[in-house]
This record gives C-alpha cells, structure tokens and sequence, in this order.
C-alpha cells in the first residue's frame, strides 16, 4: 500500500529570536571598520578646495563690478561676502574632520553640520535683511534735491543690474528660484520706466527693493550652493562606505543555530538568489545617475537620496546578509530533518540507501531513499517553503510490500514528530494521503543519488561549493 504524509517544520520562534539577535551583534562589529579610502578622502578634499577658492573668486568679481557704482552699497556687500567665506571655511573644516576620522557612524556628524549650516543661513539672511533695513533708512533720512535722487535711482539701478548679471552668469540653474528672479527683474523694469517718465521717488523706491531682492537671493544661492556641494560629499562618502560594505560581505562567515560564528565562509549572492549582486548593480546604477553624470542633480533629489535610499540600501544589505545566512542554516536543517526521520524509520526496519539535494543544489530539496527487507520503500523529501525564513515541508512517500495497520502508519507518523521535537522544531499538523506522484519511486527526477547522509557526530559539510555546518 501507498501513502503520502506531509508536515510544515520550522525552527521555534526563541531559536529564531536567538539567530536574528547574533545577526545584529555581527552589524555592530563592523562599525569600526574604516569606511572611505585614502583615494576618495584626497578627492573631496581638493573639491573642498577647489569650490572655495571659486567662491572667493566669485565674491571678489561682484566687489569688482559693484565698486564704481556705490561704495556704501559695495562695504555691505562686502561685509556680506566675509560672512559667506567665513561660514564656508568653517563647514568645509568641520567636513574634512569628520572624512580624516571617517567611521561607520559618522554620518551623524554630517547630519549635525548639515543643521548648523543651515542654522547660520537663515542668521545671516537676518543678518543681511537688517543691514539693507538701515542703509534704506538712513537714505531716506537725508534729504535729496532732484538731481540728487536721480544719481541715487541710477546708482540703485545700476548695482540691481550687476546683481542679476551675476546670479544668472555664476550659478547652477537647478539651484535658482526662477520665479522670484523673475519677481525681482519685473520690479528691476518698473524702476527703469519709473525714471523714464520722471517719477524718480518711485524709482528710486523699485531699485532698491529690486537690488534687496537680487541681494538676498545671491546669499540664498550661495548658501544653496554650499548645500549642495555638502550633499554632493555626503554622497559619496555614502556610496563609498556602502560599496564597501558590498566588498566585505560578499562572502561572510556562518553561524549555528546558537547564532555563533563559525570558521566557514558564504558566498551572499549564491545564497540570496542574485539579490545581493542585482542590488549591487542597481546602486551603480543610481550613482552613475545623481554622482557620475555631467548635468546638473535638483538638490532635492540629493536630500531624498541621503534621507531616504542610501538608508534603504543600507539596510537591505543586511537583509540579504541575514537571509543568506538563514538560507545556509536550512539547507542544514533540510539534511538535518531528513536524517532524525532516517533515524525513527531505522527502528522500524528501515535502512538508508541513499541521499542528496536534488539537482546538486543546495538551496533546494534534500531527499533520502530508504528500504527494507521486506522491499518496502519510502521516500523523505524536505522542501524549502518559499517566502518563509527556516520553513521546511516534510514529505513521506511509502510504497509497502505488505499491508499496515492504521494503528501502525500511526505509531511510525507519531515517532517521528517527537523525533523533530526533541530536536527543538516545532513540527505542523500531520496530513495524509493515500495517493502518491506517480512514477516517484522510478522518476529519474527522484531518484536520489549516491550522496550518503552524514554520520551523527559529524560537525561539517559542503554544501554549493561553500563550506558550511551541521547544526
């Protein structure tokens, strides 16, 4: 008589807590690994230079253009230029200290520079406002004949105009507000007809709201331009340590069901089905895109990638290292439950004839042949449950040579559930079916080859050309 007997067997859930518990301790002994290379810190470095001595040129070819036209308007300007360097040099200090000691948490220094800076920019726009209230002022306070007020519409048209010039001409089109540039010139053309139709009072008025506009803008754009640049680095000292992360868990040590480390290596990717090395690629992929491209990236797409995908990465890495991991341990497991189910069959007559994981692979069934005297057969096959971490299905094919009792079949199903209890497993409910595939026992696709089960004090096994471990 045939028969067909299934069953779900995973690991307990304390065995599983105790596993993902040892996963996280391994995280956290790498956070003191060097995370960026002596190649990419020279790197940032001389951007870090380079950007500030483009800036210092900046400033000094506005002072330049702004000289002939007022010299109250060019000491505020000037003033103002100062504390745009001063904060500059500042942040690219702090940076270049953080990339000297670069660890894998300091990316929360980064983010702590990155409040600051932005802290100092809306002080200096303060700043900046109240300088322009009181030059505004005081110009009012004075009393100007009419040729006088005209010099002055003149002079604030004028500066307006070298402000504009120098936004569109010195910054990243991506990082400028076109609207109130837009706002600002419309104001800038209102002024001009202002002084053209003799209203010089409203233009004078115009012009210096114009060039305020302009002003605040130019220090907004600096500050942008500065951000930019301080996400720009944060990228890649990002894309630095997770590509090295990829680098050194490539091929990781196992662990037991203890969650100890154990001096066998595996290889993710085999493991993880191609995950590991697809989200390699996609990485790449993003990087080429936002860090290796020659245009522009929208500095928004550069906070979303810091805020929320290198973080995903991140943590996807160790997804995958982790499940690898527990790839390992249930093809383990696999040979493990079919060796306690050899074991409870031997003591009703059966012996092992033989055993392997079909196809040669270790990430899918194990399947043991046995027999016995009498030319009775059955065949143990445990499959991986898909989507289920250390979930296996246990299968009993059985082909008798003489008829069994219900009570017998019973007792046989009943030794081998406490046999997968006592070894710590948590065994489902027990189906039985009096059909089995046909051809089973004769399918080429079945039959097991001669791969023996390992002894019970063994303590190592290969398994896909990695080096792995008997729980």
């Amino acid at each position: 008589m045939s028969g067909h007997k299934r069953t779900t067997i995973t690991l307990s859930q304390e065995e599983y807590r105790k596993l993902h518990e040892a996963e996280m301790r391994l995280r956290f002994m790498n956070e003191g690994v060097k995370a960026i290379s002596e190649e990419k810190r020279k790197e940032i470095d001389k951007q870090i230079r380079t950007d500030l001595e483009e800036m210092q040129f900046r400033q000094d070819a506005l002072i330049d253009s702004l000289a002939n036209v007022n010299q109250d308007i060019t000491a505020i300007e000037q003033s103002t230029n100062q504390a745009l360097l001063d904060q500059r040099l500042s942040t690219q200090t702090d940076i270049m200290e953080v990339i000297d000691n670069y660890q894998y948490d300091s990316n929360v220094i980064l983010n702590t520079i990155s409040d600051q800076f932005q802290h100092q920019l809306n002080g200096l726009i303060d700043h900046h406002g109240r300088l322009w209230n009181w030059f505004e002022e005081e110009t009012h306070k004075n009393a100007l004949n009419q040729n006088q007020q005209i010099q002055l519409a003149q002079e604030w048209l004028n500066a307006a105009s070298v402000i504009d010039q120098f936004i569109v001409e010195n910054f990243k089109l991506s990082l400028i507000n076109h609207q109130a540039l837009k706002r600002y010139e419309s104001r800038l053309g209102q002024a001009h007809n202002n002084l053209e139709n003799n209203m010089v009072e409203a233009a004078v008025v115009a012009a210096q709201e114009a060039y305020n506009g302009f002003s605040e803008l130019r220090v907004e754009l600096e500050n942008r331009q500065a951000e930019y640049q301080l996400l720009v680095n944060r990228a890649e000292l990002m894309a630095e340590k997770i590509l090295r992360l990829f680098e050194t868990n490539q091929v990781v040590p196992a662990i037991d069901l203890e969650g100890n480390i154990l001096p066998y290596n595996i290889t993710v990717d085999f493991w993880s089905n191609g995950q590991f090395l697809g989200l390699r690629g996609e990485l790449q992929d993003v990087l080429s895109d936002f860090l290796g491209s020659e245009h522009s990236v929208d500095i928004d797409q550069l906070r979303r990638l810091m805020k929320d995908y290198f973080p995903f990465i991140e943590e996807k890495i160790a997804d995958i290292v982790f499940t690898a991991r527990m790839e390992v341990i249930n093809a383990q497991l696999r040979m493990n439950i079919a060796e306690i189910v050899v074991q409870a069959l031997s003591g009703q007559g059966y012996s092992l004839d033989t055993s392997c994981f079909l196809s040669g692979d270790e990430r899918t069934a194990y399947q043991a042949n046995l027999v016995n005297l009498e030319g009775s057969q059955v065949i143990v096959k445990v499959d991986p449950v898909k989507e289920e971490m250390v979930s296996n299905e246990l299968h009993l094919f059985t082909s008798d040579a003489q008829e069994k009792t219900s009570h017998e079949r019973k007792q046989i199903a009943l030794e081998i559930r406490h046999a997968l209890q006592d070894s710590g497993l948590d065994v489902g409910t027990i189906t039985a079916s009096p059909r089995v595939p046909e051809g089973i026992f004769t399918s080429s696709k079945y039959k097991a080859r001669d791969q023996k089960l390992p002894k019970p004090e063994t303590k190592k096994s290969t398994l896909g050309n990695e080096t792995t471990f008997n729980s």
